[in-house]
């Protein structure tokens, strides 16, 4: 199946999730109320709802989904322009190609997790008026590869050493995506404890109910990761085994440790692809000698150098920008106005002209490159210091661009370790 085929299975599939708004009786599912204890709790911080999650990735998902039933039964119903062949469209051309996905088994259970955790809250049956039959496994497995249609248009850039005030590391990301219903004003902050057997670490998301990836997150070890889909991306070299571009960033921000993070991001690239093209950024903390941050380009092209490139800073550079080109893997350089402002900041800052970065500085620079498009707004907004393992929130507000929002500051290994202490 080509790219653009599965782009097309994955935009039916949001159709006919928005289908379900239309003529549904959804009091045939007799929700239950959450008494049952499980490996997750609710709270909110700065006025920001959050989850905290420990336990296996099957507790997790269990936890998620049973904590958030009715809010994920609201979040497929409501979506895009309403489809008339919507269920037949499911039916025969969304379902029987779920197989051309390979999503890692830890994640896949989480995803059963999900699926069994708002059954139960659903009293047994996740009925879905439009199939004339309840939601199943398969259909929830559908659901978290929709990652893969649409492209967010998000801007990231990292600097450290004599170009930082305080010469830490400090990186930014604006992430545009789409504006109006089910985005706006419905975001969430997950927080993740380390695995059970300590091997992967924990992290702090902000994103959307329901979310099992990492888009904008934070491990314990001060390593930022910032999701970032690019405009030039090759054909894949295969039919099948793709895996969704959030689980990928998933598994790199719970593997990768600052000292040996270009190997330990290039083993993930080495065993998942994707169908289209990503090309996230990473940082981490500076120590005084070493370069802090690198871009992940990868794509499904696995004729062409194993189908990823890391790009790292120059020899002597002290800062890493990314819009939505590769800048290497395809040799294509790509016109960008918010890439070019940033370049400029930064050749100022070496040349004495501009202010060393401060973390008041780079949310001036995210407002300065917010993205002016239609259908889109700076939905998320994050200002990371990986050296004092902080993460500072922005969030999209009443059609306003992230960066000019109220900010949030997240100690990252406090809430980490809060979350960490429930699993003893």
């Amino acid at each position: 199946m080509q790219r653009t085929q599965i782009f097309l299975v994955v935009a039916l599939l949001i159709s006919f999730l928005a289908c379900q708004n239309e003529g549904e009786d959804t009091s045939q599912i007799e929700w239950t109320e959450p008494t049952q204890s499980v490996t997750g709790e609710l709270f909110q911080i700065g006025g920001l709802r959050a989850i905290r999650l420990w336990g296996t990735n099957y507790e997790r998902g269990y936890a998620m989904g049973y904590l958030l039933a009715k809010e994920l039964h609201d979040w497929l119903i409501v979506s895009a322009e309403q489809d008339p062949n919507a269920a037949d469209n499911w039916e025969n051309a969304i379902l029987p190609n779920i197989h051309r996905f390979s999503i890692p088994s830890e994640y896949l259970e989480e995803i059963k997790g999900v699926y069994n955790g708002v059954t139960a809250r659903a009293n047994g049956s996740f009925y879905v008026a439009p199939l004339n039959r309840a939601f199943t496994l398969d259909d929830m497995i559908a659901v978290y590869v929709s990652s893969e249609v649409g492209q967010m248009q998000c801007t990231s850039f990292a600097a450290w050493d004599t170009l930082v005030s305080g010469n830490a590391t400090i990186t930014a990301r604006n992430m545009d995506y789409h504006i109006g219903p089910p985005y706006d004003n419905n975001h969430m902050l997950f927080v993740h404890a380390p695995s059970p057997d300590g091997f992967r670490q924990g992290f702090v998301e902000i994103n959307w109910p329901g979310n099992l990836g990492c888009t904008t997150c934070m491990s314990a070890s001060g390593v930022s990761l910032a999701q970032q889909d690019v405009v030039h991306i090759g054909d894949p070299s295969t039919t099948n085994g793709f895996c969704p571009d959030d689980f990928i960033h998933r598994k790199m921000i719970e593997t990768i440790k600052p000292e040996t993070a270009l190997a330990d991001a290039e083993a993930v690239l080495q065993e998942l692809y994707v169908v289209g093209g990503c090309a996230p950024m990473a940082t981490w903390p500076f120590t005084g000698s070493n370069q802090p941050s690198a871009v992940f380009e990868f794509d499904g092209d696995l004729n062409n150098s194993s189908g990823y490139h890391i790009r790292v800073p120059e020899a002597e550079q002290s800062w890493l920008i990314q819009s939505n080109h590769y800048r290497e893997r395809l040799a294509i350089t790509g016109e960008c106005w918010r890439y070019t402002l940033l370049e400029e900041y930064f050749a100022n800052v070496e040349s004495g002209a501009e202010s060393p970065l401060t973390v008041e500085k780079a949310w001036r620079l995210l407002q300065q490159v917010a993205l002016e498009q239609a259908g889109y707004i700076v939905q998320i907004a994050a200002v990371y210091e990986p050296n004092k393992k902080l993460m500072h929130i922005a969030l999209s507000e009443n059609g306003q661009h992230a960066p000019f929002g109220n900010k949030i500051t997240l100690d990252v290994a406090a809430l980490i370790a809060e979350a960490a202490a429930k699993s003893k």
